[in-house]
């Protein structure tokens, strides 16, 4: 096992102390008799108990970890890549980071939005959800292929023949940059999305 040899003090330490407390605090949450039910569906952790519950050697502990573990490390690095896009590309662009903050400040004067917002409020400021688009358009937060699996009978792509059930994908990041002739690399919030 690779995780026994980790150091236990510094970044991974860190991270991994956290993993192991924040799961401690939720498998005793869900034992606790006071615990009531959130709306919507349960979260991923919810789910890893509930598959260990109905079969112990389904999911490890060790299992949990691991997943957990890797959702902080994927979902804080895709975080801030995707934040520092957003960031760099409204800087570059003052007038877009302008009409940004007139649709922040008028949703937040007629009360639409509290503080802070959540993700249902965000989705209703349309310019911000452009301005966030537009942002992982110009530069992805995963330079990991966009996968589909082949359909029945095989397809042709670029000229060539694959196979049904073959998996076929291209770079995030590469499909940006080569066809940026037909977005306009510079276009930033550009006709659509400033309409």
């Amino acid at each position: 096992m690779l995780f026994p040899l980790l150091p236990t003090t510094g970044g991974h330490g860190y991270v991994g102390k956290y993993t192991m407390d924040e799961i401690a605090s939720r498998e005793s949450l869900l034992k606790s008799p006071d615990f009531k039910e959130r709306d919507g569906k349960p979260d991923f952790v919810s789910r890893f108990f509930e598959i260990r519950q109905e079969d112990p050697n389904k999911l490890t502990k060790m299992d949990i970890f691991t997943m957990c573990q890797s959702n902080i490390g994927a979902g804080s690095d895709t975080t801030a890549i995707s934040l520092s896009a957003i960031v760099y590309n409204l800087l570059k662009h003052p007038e877009t980071y302008r009409r940004l903050k007139e649709e922040i400040d008028k949703a937040a004067a007629q009360g639409k939005i509290s503080n802070p917002i959540s993700f249902k409020e965000a989705q209703e400021l349309p310019f911000l959800q452009a301005v966030i688009k537009e942002a992982l358009r110009l530069h992805s937060a995963t330079g990991l292929p966009l996968a589909r699996v082949v359909p029945e009978g095989g397809a042709m792509l670029a000229g060539k023949h694959f196979p049904e059930g073959a998996t076929v994908g291209i770079n995030s990041m590469g499909r940006t940059q080569k066809y940026k002739h037909l977005w306009g690399r510079r276009r930033y919030l550009a006709a659509r999305a400033m309409a």
